[in-house]
């Protein structure tokens, strides 16, 4: 019996153990509370995958490329930016450039231009001043008539020729100076240009530059983007098949213990009836088989986390893999698109230099050429410099000789007068000598230059007269008595005349004869000009090497101008006759309103009578009218050569015109308006 019970107990043995193994895992896993079931699971089931590294890995090298590809568009940006403020600076430059030739050339111009107006109003004087000298000998002396007309013909032949020379000077000059300035504008506009249009294509070349930049970089992000989503989704899809893979031996494991545990189930049931004697051998075998049973499910489960850990690692490196190569190629690609900008900002700087060093030739050659024509304009104001030192030389000496030669003439016979009338000829040298100074002191000190004239005239025409026996001597020469007492007369009248006009107002003793207010007969009543007092006289006169003009003080002809003509020519220059005409010391006649003896005076529009010189109204309007512009003309040549309307005080002028201060205030007041208009 115990042979037939040995395999039949054997075989079911093994089912028994194994099923009662499995009973007892079973009951004992039934025994156990649900939470530590619940941990038992979870101890033996694999663990979930974590988050895949290589995910988060591409996402910030994604990030990283965006960010390099942003530095590199930022840093394209700046430099094309960089580029654009340089154009555009040195459009600016070229722009200041074009300014400043434009305004040497308009410098250049003005110069030229007033060099020519000066010449030509110096030209005028001179004009003027032979007509004056013409003027005053004609009427000094009418036989010398024809000789004066010579000498002003000559005169103004010299002056037409010298203002032809110069205004054909001064022509050229002008002439060459606008040609020279279109020139420089000429080439300043296409200078302009050309840095324009190379400005712009560098402009253009940087937009393309930053543009291409641009779409490099995202090219260089969606290749990265792509190819981190198709990493990322084959890792996905690889961690996908190993959880299902897990999934399936999980599932096995789980059907193969149900599958053990009913069968241990129902092979315990069948057994319950067997002997008790089996029971100790039952329950080792049962222990045996556990063992197995738990080395076998250990075995499947290291068997699943060993598969698991290799998809795991393969897919993460094929991820490392397509990563690093993602790395490399956006590596490859950002050093190039680095390169590249490089190439091109070098590029850009290269054109960038070469167009600053090309206009800094051209200013050079512009600033070349504006020397060249500075130093001939120098040149052409050494010349009119020239010029008006001849004409200064001619207008000094020309009056000084006619002077001369009068005063020889008359005192001639002057000094024969006296020695007819009895003086001998040890004092009769005096006689001419006080009547020429008597006569030099009126025509300086403007006042009874009339009487001078008049007592010169006639004491040469006695003299004349009584050497061809028709007046003054009898049959045999001997002068009469009348011709005594009055060539004796004149050295008492001269003396008379000359304390007169030498006196200063408020002098006038009460026995005297004289104006009111003290003023001597030739003396006007004005206020001095305001601003001006004694303090205003200058330490010197006239600076080293300047010549005083003096007053041209002949009268014109009545016959040159009606009685009823306003004198305004003499008193407005031609460059005058648009503006306001002052009318201070407007000429006399018989259709101005006169008020009180008072003459209209302009001064900022303002029309106040000004009391007229006793010693005026009684001499020829054209005579006093040549001498006002004679005086008037002296101190604009004054005001001309120190170039400027205030530098010249009243004192200068009371001292250059010989005249009180009053009416050297007038003067200067109409002096100073004529130089303000023309200037």
């Amino acid at each position: 019996m115990s042979t037939r019970r040995q395999p039949a107990r054997k075989a079911p043995a093994k089912k028994t153990t194994t099923r009662a193994k499995t009973t007892t895992a079973s009951k004992t896993t039934a025994a156990v509370g649900p939470s530590e079931a619940a941990d038992t699971t979870v101890a033996t089931e694999p663990t979930p995958a974590l988050a895949p590294v290589p995910e988060v890995d591409t996402e910030a090298m994604v990030t990283a490329a965006r960010a390099e590809a942003d530095q590199l568009l930022a840093a394209a940006r700046t430099e094309a930016e960089d580029l654009i403020e340089q154009a555009r600076r040195q459009s600016a430059d070229a722009e200041s450039a074009a300014e400043k030739a434009q305004a040497e050339a308009d410098n250049i111009l003005a110069v030229a231009k007033d060099q020519a107006e000066r010449m030509r109003k110096l030209t005028e004087e001179q004009i003027a001043s032979a007509e004056e000298t013409v003027q005053r000998a004609r009427t000094i002396a009418d036989g010398d008539l024809a000789a004066a007309e010579q000498t002003l013909a000559r005169r103004r032949q010299a002056a037409e020729k010298l203002q032809a020379e110069a205004e054909a000077e001064a022509a050229r000059i002008v002439e060459a100076a606008r040609v020279r300035a279109a020139q420089l504008r000429t080439e300043a506009e296409q200078d302009k240009d050309r840095v324009q249009a190379e400005a712009d294509a560098t402009a253009a070349h940087a937009v393309h530059l930053v543009e291409e930049a641009k779409q490099r970089a995202a090219d260089l992000v969606a290749a990265a983007e792509d190819d981190a989503r198709s990493r990322r989704e084959a890792a996905t899809e690889m961690r996908q098949q190993a959880e299902k893979d897990c999934e399936q031996l999980r599932t096995q494991a789980r059907e193969g213990i149900a599958t053990a545990e009913e069968d241990a189930a129902r092979i315990l049931d069948h057994a319950r009836g067997q002997a008790a004697d089996l029971l100790g051998e039952a329950e080792q075998e049962a222990d045996d088989r556990r063992g197995e049973a738990q080395q076998v499910l250990e075995a499947a489960q290291a068997r699943a986390e060993e598969d698991v850990l290799k998809v795991r690692s393969i897919a993460e490196a094929k991820a490392a893999g397509a990563i690093s190569s993602a790395e490399a190629a956006a590596s490859e690609r950002i050093t190039a698109a680095e390169k590249e900008a490089g190439r091109l900002v070098a590029d850009a700087k290269r054109e960038a230099e070469q167009v600053r060093a090309r206009a800094h030739a051209e200013q050079q050659s512009a600033w070349k050429e504006l020397e060249a024509t500075r130093a001939e304009v120098t040149a052409a104001q050494a010349l009119i410099a020239k010029q008006e030192k001849r004409k200064n030389f001619v207008n000094t000496w020309g009056p000084r000789v006619a002077l001369g030669a009068t005063i020889i003439l008359t005192a001639t016979g002057e000094f024969a007068l006296a020695k007819l009338s009895g003086w001998p000829w040890q004092v009769a040298w005096a006689l001419p000598l006080a009547i020429d100074v008597y006569v030099v002191q009126a025509f300086r000190r403007h006042r009874d230059v009339a009487g001078a004239l008049i007592l010169m005239v006639a004491a040469n025409a006695i003299y004349h007269l009584a050497a061809a026996g028709l007046v003054g001597v009898d049959k045999k020469g001997h002068p009469l008595w009348w011709l005594i007492v009055c060539v004796a007369a004149i050295a008492p009248w001269v003396m008379w005349r000359i304390h007169q006009i030498t006196k200063e107002p408020g002098e006038t003793a009460p026995g005297e004869t004289g104006t009111r207010d003290g003023a001597g007969p030739d003396e006007m009543i004005r206020t001095t000009p305001a601003g001006e007092t004694e303090h205003t006289r200058a330490a010197d006169l006239t600076g080293f090497g300047e010549t005083v003009p003096r007053p041209r003080t002949a009268p014109a002809l009545a016959a040159e101008t009606g009685e009823g003509e306003t004198r305004r020519e003499l008193e407005t220059g031609p460059a005058e006759m648009s503006g306001p005409v002052s009318l201070t010391e407007t000429a006399s006649h018989t259709s101005e309103t006169r008020r009180s003896d008072g003459e209209t005076d302009s001064s900022d529009n303002e029309v106040t009578p000004v009391p007229l010189r006793s010693g005026e109204t009684g001499r020829p309007a054209l005579a006093r009218d040549a001498e006002i512009e004679g005086q008037i003309t002296s101190l604009l040549s004054l005001m001309y050569r120190r170039q400027g309307a205030e530098t010249v005080s009243v004192d200068e002028a009371k001292d250059v015109l010989g005249v009180s201060r009053a009416t050297a205030g007038r003067r200067l007041e109409i002096a100073r308006t004529r130089f303000r208009n023309v200037s």
